[in-house]
């Protein structure tokens, strides 16, 4: 083998065996590298988290307003249908009842 082929083959063998090996300082910038990395990520999900949750909570509270709104309807309807005069009406079609002639009332002392 001549000079340059030996030179070349040490220096190649230095330089390899000098690209393994990693100082603490290198080490400290990979694991500050990972750590950005897993922050940069968290944030993305943490806000695609918020955006779920958000449009799931608009959709609850469309549905609470139509459930307010049909409380109310059912409300304004039972108050229809109780009614004094309806109430009377329903009786004497349905049950055949009328209203009593005053010589007809009796009362009952307890």
């Amino acid at each position: 083998m001549n000079t340059a082929t030996r030179v070349y083959d040490r220096g190649f063998v230095r330089r390899s065996d000098a690209s393994i090996q990693i100082s603490a300082r290198q080490w400290g910038v990979i694991a500050l590298v990972f750590g950005l990395l897993l922050s940069a990520f968290g944030v993305v999900y943490a806000k695609d988290l918020n955006r779920r949750l958000f449009i799931q909570y608009q959709g609850l509270q469309q549905a609470q307003q139509q459930y307010q709104v049909s409380w109310s309807k059912l409300l304004l309807e039972q108050g229809a249908l109780s009614t004094q005069s309806r109430i009377q009406v329903i009786a004497q079609r349905e049950l055949h009842m009328v209203t009593p002639f005053s010589r007809d009332v009796v009362l009952v002392e307890s």
